[in-house]
């Protein structure tokens, strides 16, 4: 879930509504205060939208993962550039039930910060070996 999200947060309904476009679900926009931002750049506050059927509830805190809309992706009258979820398939959950979650995000956080460590090292070595195999051919060819 986490890799096929633009943002993922943990937030705190603060205000919700919902407007019948025409469709079985009526379209709810649904206001978060942030609380802890996982992935993406988010501000204090953010408004997601969804259409599936999905209720918030204020004052409930959630386990978001959101999408940007785009001509491609958007459903149910999203208007492009809304950040949209579910909790039926987007994996969007109360935060009390979200322990199994949080604990994958975790162990990819702590993977991508091991890879931005060793890779860095991994080039480095590759130069200087590159470096010294250089030199030393220099050096034979002198003598």
């Amino acid at each position: 879930m986490f890799k096929q999200h633009d943002t993922v947060f943990i937030g705190k309904v603060i205000k919700s509504s919902y407007k019948d476009v025409g469709t079985l679900n009526p379209k709810s926009r649904v206001t978060f205060e942030v609380k802890s931002t996982l992935k993406g750049r988010l501000n204090n506050n953010e408004t997601v939208v969804t259409s599936v059927g999905s209720v918030f509830l204020e004052g409930k805190e959630y386990l978001v993962y959101a999408y940007k809309t785009t001509k491609e992706n958007y459903l149910y009258k999203y208007e492009e550039g809304e950040l949209a979820t579910d909790t039926m398939c987007g994996g969007t959950k109360e935060l009390s039930v979200a322990n199994n979650d949080l604990e994958q995000i975790a162990e990819s956080k702590q993977l991508h910060e091991i890879l931005y460590i060793i890779i860095p090292l991994v080039v480095l070595f590759v130069i200087i070996t590159l470096f010294l195999i250089v030199k030393r051919r220099g050096n034979a060819t002198v003598s």
